[in-house]
């Protein structure tokens, strides 16, 4: 819900949105499902709204990642892999993943958004919503899930130590490891879908 003009990104504008636009349903059970950088909102937006009673993370971004990134084999390879990775072959990427994935009208609005989004974007724009996305996590350093709230995280294997000792870990946390990619509710809907379920 952040506004599409020029401004700089503010992480709290959606925080304080996405809360509101969820108070007003007036729902009896609230269940989160973030993906990446979608995990950062969660926190926050969970410990502003009534009756939140579930989260479903798909390899959501924990402030480890970007205040203390881990070094281990499967981190090192992940990052050599997307640096030796040209632009270019990045996008080429994502759009065989997605053609995969949707059907081509879907495929074809997808990216039409993406390249109207990069349009807007700048390298001055850039560095300054880093910054304030950096400013933003800290604040909200010590805002965690509640002990009782049940936690379903999916990630690739190498990232199930990172997940065990991070801000989403409760007394219900499950952590599902599968695939090789960090848009694993492309290749496992099913079993997201599944997840969700059991928290309705």
């Amino acid at each position: 819900m952040s506004s599409l003009t020029k401004k700089v990104y503010v992480l709290e504008e959606d925080i304080t949105n996405l809360a509101a636009i969820i108070e007003k349903q007036t729902a009896k059970k609230v269940i989160i499902v973030a993906h990446s950088m979608g995990g950062i909102l969660a926190l926050p937006i969970a410990n502003r709204i009534k009756n939140f009673s579930g989260f479903i993370g798909i390899e959501p971004t924990t402030r480890e990642i970007f205040f203390n990134p881990p070094q281990g084999k499967g981190y090192v390879e992940q990052a050599k892999k997307f640096k030796n990775m040209t632009e270019e072959q990045l996008i080429t990427n994502m759009q065989r993943q997605t053609k995969k994935n949707f059907s081509k009208e879907q495929n074809k609005l997808l990216w039409k958004h993406y390249y109207q989004d990069d349009q807007r974007d700048s390298e001055s724009k850039s560095a300054q919503q880093q910054e304030e996305l950096i400013q933003s996590v800290s604040k909200y350093e010590k805002i965690r899930f509640s002990q009782e709230i049940p936690v379903t995280i999916f990630t690739q294997k190498f990232r199930k130590a990172e997940y065990e000792r991070s801000e989403y870990t409760t007394d219900k946390t499950k952590i599902i490891c599968v695939g090789n990619n960090h848009y694993l509710f492309w290749d496992f809907p099913e079993q997201v879908a599944a997840e969700i379920i059991k928290l309705i």
